[in-house]
């Protein structure tokens, strides 16, 4: 490594949320070109919002801030926008920084970690239940195209003998 780099200390103080604005929240998908999805607890609902990662947090200081999906992270909320869905990445929690966030009683991270299991506000668990079935079985398929007057009518014959329009399928 370079001599210049060698000296270069971590600073070890915690950073909390010291205004409005500013909020923790967890990674849920990175976009590339420096964004990412982030959920944000807000005061009266988690949600997703698009962070921008400034440059303090790429390149030569990407080592030690590492953003990934699942991060813990502090993000400014853009307040002079009109729709406010962008916010600014401030800090990126490490391990040891998680464990201090999540004793500190001041800090109440419960709803944000209950929307990042569920998969946010705005999904729900019971969506991923969804079971596509195919119950007509095409193995040999017979095709009937008639032409009467302009218009064309396609019918498949299955295996067990039923016919089927194309209009059913």
């Amino acid at each position: 490594m370079a001599r210049k780099q060698v000296g270069a200390g971590r600073n070890d103080k915690l950073r909390l949320s010291e205004d409005r604005f500013e909020c923790y929240a967890i990674v849920s998908k990175l976009l590339g070109n420096g964004m990412c999805h982030v959920f944000c607890q807000d005061v009266d609902a988690v949600k997703e919002l698009i962070c921008f990662i400034r440059g303090k947090f790429r390149s030569r200081n990407k080592k030690s801030n590492m953003v990934m999906a699942g991060s813990l992270v502090l993000v400014g909320i853009r307040e002079f926008e009109s729709a406010q869905n962008k916010c600014d990445l401030l800090e990126v929690y490490d391990e040891e920084g998680q464990r201090q966030l999540r004793a500190n009683p001041a800090v109440n991270l419960t709803r944000l970690d209950a929307a990042t299991k569920s998969g946010g506000s705005a999904r729900n668990a019971a969506e991923d239940d969804v079971e596509f079935t195919n119950d007509v079985m095409f193995e040999t398929m017979t095709t009937t195209t008639k032409e009467e007057g302009g218009t064309m009518e396609t019918t498949f014959t299955t295996s067990a003998g039923e016919t089927v329009m194309f209009d059913e399928i």
